[in-house]
């Protein structure tokens, strides 16, 4: 289909299912992975709102197998207290406009914190981010891939948030944009709940960040039992210039209170990048616990770099607002440059030091990053991507003797080795 010429408004909660090339007589007989695409032509909508406009005020919309691409501002907005089920969609390539404050370039879902609820099902956010603007930008832009706010329940299934964000201007003094947070995704007063998801390659660039700067997703307000579930975070950036303050991390939690809970289990830090070099400025590549009571168990952190003459470090950082548990997870390192705590009730279980044996090893994937020299975690300049692309093909299944699957050769491999972090998680864990 062409480009469309006008944003659509759908008033009414409506099913609208695409993907259809005319031979089937059922949903089940598409194609997998069929879509139908709305098209933008990177020109449309003229105003900030979305390609799609969902205004309901009670009711669900159900959008299956729908892709959103290109759009000057906005892929899909929904606002009203309607639910929204989205399966099997795509948001590709959203956010062409520079320089204005387009929250949500792919997704920008709001609603009502009593009544609505928000399901994502094995979607992909892939590119939606701002085009290498060429001078500090509008200030307070947030979820590149998506923006979900004020819902009672969100639900995220089977994602794919891919290489989403805001870059670093052309111009080397005028980086980034003021006060960015959730390159990927932003959650505001949402208890989301993220199972089995990826994050990669997705980007944060601010340029003054402050206390609440960054993210590659960054959930906050009332979002108390936020749980990310068997997800990988891989190759996302966070770089902060004139950094001051709590920012960055491929992962972040800003809780209201520092007693509200939040969960990370069964989950993957591998090669993410904080690139700030200042002093003032104190994060995590990885995860950065901000402000709440942030469980870990089960998950591993390796790979993760932070620009030396920084505050921040390469894999867990616990502010004095926080509380962190890292129960049977395996980390690279327990100095400084790995792990942080600014808070005397950091309490750590069964915790691995050492290599678990990636499939794209730390020589490898050193290979893709422009990093300087080295002592650990720490750079000497700031790391990034040569080419973003590379991050899409970091492989994170850790070696097996007995079988691992090999997603390029598409088959199962045996290695020479096993992974120190198989059989180590706790012993009542579902997958140990």
């Amino acid at each position: 289909l062409p480009p469309i010429t006008k944003a659509m408004a759908i008033p009414n909660a409506v099913t609208i299912r695409g993907g259809f090339n005319a031979y089937e007589s059922a949903p089940e007989d598409r194609q997998p992975g069929a879509v139908s695409t709305i098209d933008g032509g990177k020109t449309m909508p003229l105003n900030v709102e979305g390609l799609v406009n969902l205004t309901a005020a009670e009711g669900e919309y159900v959008l299956d197998a729908l892709a959103f691409a290109r759009s000057y501002h906005r892929g899909l907005m929904k606002t009203g207290a309607a639910d929204l089920t989205l399966v099997g969609c795509r948001f590709t390539d959203n956010g062409y406009k520079s320089n204005v404050a387009c929250t949500g370039r792919g997704l920008y879902a709001t609603g009502s914190t009593s009544l609505s609820r928000l399901t994502v099902t094995d979607c992909v956010f892939e590119g939606n981010r701002e085009h290498l603007p060429t001078a500090i930008g509008t200030s307070n832009i947030s979820g590149g891939g998506a923006y979900v706010k004020d819902f009672a329940a969100v639900t995220i299934v089977g994602t794919a948030f891919v290489t989403n964000g805001f870059e670093r201007s052309g111009t080397s003094n005028a980086p980034g944009r003021d006060n960015t947070h959730g390159g990927a995704l932003y959650v505001e007063n949402a208890p989301v709940q993220v199972k089995d998801s990826s994050f990669v390659g997705n980007s944060c660039v601010s340029h003054n960040a402050n206390d609440y700067d960054g993210g590659c997703v960054y959930v906050c307000g009332n979002s108390s039992g936020a749980r990310f579930e068997n997800c990988a975070f891989i190759g996302n950036l966070s770089w902060y210039f004139n950094g001051y303050g709590r920012c960055g991390g491929a992962l972040t939690f800003n809780l209201p209170d520092s007693a509200d809970a939040a969960s990370v289990v069964n989950c993957t830090f591998a090669y993410n990048l904080h690139a700030e070099g200042s002093s003032a400025a104190i994060g995590a590549a990885a995860l950065n616990c901000r402000k709440g009571a942030i469980a870990v168990e089960n998950s591993i952190f390796f790979g993760n770099l932070v620009r030396s003459g920084s505050s921040c470090v390469a894999d867990v950082y616990v502010n004095a607002e926080a509380t962190c548990t890292l129960d049977s997870s395996l980390v690279e390192a327990e100095g400084d440059a790995a792990l942080k705590y600014y808070s005397s009730t950091v309490q750590k279980t069964d915790v691995l030091v050492g290599d678990p044996l990636f499939a794209t090893d730390r020589t490898t994937a050193l290979a893709m990053i422009n990093h300087g020299s080295m002592s650990g975690p720490v750079c000497g300049d700031s790391p990034y991507f040569k080419k973003i692309a590379d991050t899409l093909a970091i492989d994170v299944h850790v070696a097996s003797t007995v079988g691992r699957w090999d997603p390029a050769q598409k088959a199962w491999v045996n290695d020479a080795a096993d992974s120190p972090a198989i059989d180590t998680a706790r012993a009542d864990a579902p997958y140990n």
